[in-house]
């Protein structure tokens, strides 16, 4: 599928979405490499789990150390990822269990829940904080999110972005995502981001 412009990542997920046939969406970062049975486990886990919209894998860095283990969202829209830089190898954060997001660099979604709540809000273009939007919006509706830490990838983590621009972002689509989910945030734990 290719676009007449640069439709960002949401976006371009959205696209590649319209024209999907299956009753899962995978989406995966092309700086991603991924473990044998990577698909399998997000797609076993869905289908043993009926209330999840959204199955993540274990995120590691290329020296194997965790990168996220699921995150975090804060009731000011920032977030944290779980585990990070313990080894990958921990079997601290190693089990099936409901989380406030995943990253979309691997990502499970069901069509079903995908169409309900709408994809991905462009709003966040041209990258960052869409899956986190679309986390919320998937538990808004009833919805759980899972992480599947048997699935495992490799994430060459903002490879492609520049730290400055990368920072600019992350602030205005937390600004963003803060005033959209505001009622909601109410609810997270204050912010904690060393813990």
């Amino acid at each position: 599928v290719e676009a007449q412009a640069n439709l960002g990542f949401g976006g371009g997920c959205n696209l590649a979405a319209s024209v999907a046939r299956g009753e899962y969406l995978v989406l995966l970062n092309e700086d991603c490499v991924v473990a044998p049975g990577w698909l399998e486990w997000l797609v076993s886990t869905a289908d043993a789990n009926p209330q999840a919209a959204a199955v993540g894998s274990l995120v590691l860095f290329p020296d194997g150390r965790i990168q996220e283990a699921g995150s975090v969202i804060w009731a000011d829209g920032s977030t944290m990822p779980v585990g990070r830089n313990l080894p990958g190898h921990s079997l601290e954060w190693h089990f099936v269990r409901q989380v406030d997001y995943v990253s979309a660099c691997s990502l499970l979604v069901t069509r079903r829940a995908w169409e309900q709540v709408g994809g991905f809000d462009i709003g966040y273009h041209p990258a960052y904080y869409e899956d986190v939007d679309l986390c919320l919006a998937l538990r808004e509706s009833g919805y759980q999110v899972l992480l599947e830490p048997r699935s495992r990838v490799w994430h060459h983590e903002s490879a492609s972005s520049d730290g400055l621009v990368k920072a600019f972002l992350f602030k205005r689509n937390q600004d963003r995502l803060q005033r959209k989910w505001a009622d909601t945030l109410r609810l997270q734990e204050p912010a904690r981001p060393t813990e």
